[in-house]
C-alpha cells in the first residue's frame, strides 16, 4: 500500500506521491500497532537462583513513534510516516490532530510505564526530556608571576 509516485509527464521527474493515507487510516494503523506491541512482549532470559535455572520473562515494550514507523515500514504500509507525523514540509496539515494524538499516546504510555517501573525510568526520563538539567560553571583564576 505504499504511496504511488507522481512523475512529471514531460520530464519524467519525480514530483512526490499521491496521498493514499488518510488521518483516519493512520490512526487505525496506530491502533493495530498498539495491539501488536502489547501482544508481542520482548522475552528476556533471567537466572533465578531459587530455581537454579534460567527463566524467560516477558517484558512489555513502550509505544514509540520510532516503533510505529518501523511497524508501518515492515508491513509495507508506508515508509515515510515521519513526514505525516511531524508535517516536515507543510504538506500534511490535515494529519496534525491525529499526529498530536499519536505522539501524546506514545508519551503517556512511556511516562506511565516509567512511573510504574514497567520500563526503565531513567531511559524514559531522557526520552521525554524530563531529566533535570543543571549548568555548573567553575571559574578559577590563575596568577602566574615570572621573575
Amino acid at each position: 500500500m505504499l504511496n504511488e509516485p507522481i512523475r512529471d509527464p514531460k520530464t519524467g521527474q519525480w514530483r512526490g506521491s499521491k496521498k493514499i493515507l488518510t488521518p483516519k487510516k493512520l490512526y487505525q494503523y496506530f491502533e493495530e500497532y498498539k495491539k501488536w506491541v502489547k501482544e508481542n512482549p520482548k522475552i528476556v532470559e533471567h537466572y533465578n537462583p531459587k530455581l537454579d535455572k534460567v527463566v524467560e520473562l516477558k517484558r512489555e515494550i513502550p509505544l514509540s513513534i520510532m516503533g510505529f514507523r518501523g511497524y508501518l515500514s515492515e508491513k509495507n504500509i508506508i515508509r515515510h510516516v515521519k513526514d505525516y507525523i511531524y508535517n516536515t514540509k507543510g504538506m500534511y496539515e490535515e494529519f496534525d490532530d491525529i499526529a498530536q494524538k499519536i505522539v501524546a499516546e506514545c508519551q503517556a504510555d512511556q511516562f506511565n510505564g516509567g512511573a510504574t517501573h514497567i520500563f526503565e525510568k531513567n531511559i524514559i526520563t531522557r526520552i521525554l526530556g524530563l531529566a533535570e538539567k543543571q549548568e555548573v560553571k567553575t571559574e578559577e583564576k590563575v596568577k602566574i608571576s615570572i621573575k
